[in-house]
């Protein structure tokens, strides 16, 4: 989760949040990767999800509440 000093500074972040992540965690493997412009995304209940490869997106796809929630949590 983000906080901001103002919307300025959330829309900013908005345009482009890649540059401003180091690494993520892959919801499906739970491997941590850097993403890229080109690393697929998905919307799921208002939050963005990057993932690792194609293949885990749409694994988290058919089955989204399952690895929705954060583990070890």
């Amino acid at each position: 989760m983000f906080f901001f000093s103002d919307d300025a500074t959330r829309k900013m972040f908005e345009k482009n949040p890649i540059d401003y992540c180091g690494l993520l965690t892959d919801p499906v493997t739970q491997r941590r990767f850097r993403p890229a412009q080109s690393s697929p995304v998905w919307m799921f209940k208002d939050r963005r999800y990057y993932f690792a490869a194609d293949s885990t997106l749409r694994v988290f796809q058919a089955m989204p509440d399952s690895f929705a929630v954060r583990k070890g949590m």
